[in-house]
């Protein structure tokens, strides 16, 4: 079994890695390295592994969008029940 931190080395290596050949680096299944990969919180942008994070901004804009679908399902109910 591998350790998480031979996979992080070997993404501080070169992070333009695909999960096959990290896959085969590490010698396991690939949906190990995908679980593994999904649990560090990384994801692949522009073909490199990056940290998955929202910005303030982009938070802000989610929740915003959750109020106003929120707002319109409890509105459309209110309709049905008319």
């Amino acid at each position: 079994m591998f350790q998480d931190t031979e996979l992080k080395a070997l993404l501080d290596e070169n992070d333009a890695q695909t999960q096959q050949e990290l896959t085969e680096q590490l010698e396991v299944a690939q949906s190990t390295i995908s679980d593994r990969l999904k649990a560090m919180g990384k994801i692949q942008k522009e073909g490199k592994w990056v940290i998955y994070e929202l910005n303030e901004t982009q938070q802000e804009n989610r929740k915003t969008i959750n109020d106003m679908l929120l707002a319109r399902y409890e509105k459309s109910l209110f309709c049905i029940k008319l």
